[in-house]
């Protein structure tokens, strides 16, 4: 519910809540008008690419795809 800005997360109820979501093929919608969201958002990208992740374009999703079907998702 990051979406209003009068009932914004606790930097930490954030961090806990977006690193408990995230899985294998997961989509993570982050709403710009977060002031928390953008306090978080390097710390969070680097721990989601400590975690393995990484990221990348749609286009680069649906190439990796076409070339690879086997291959994991980004």
């Amino acid at each position: 519910m990051d979406w209003y800005e009068d009932k914004q997360p606790t930097r930490e109820e954030a961090f806990k809540k977006l690193l408990g979501r995230i899985h294998p093929g997961a989509i993570v919608l982050l709403h710009s008008t977060s002031k928390t969201n953008g306090q978080i958002l390097d710390e969070l990208l680097t721990k989601w690419e400590e975690m393995g992740y990484h990221f990348g374009t749609l286009d680069d999703l649906t190439a990796a795809a076409t070339v690879s079907p086997s291959t994991p998702p980004l």
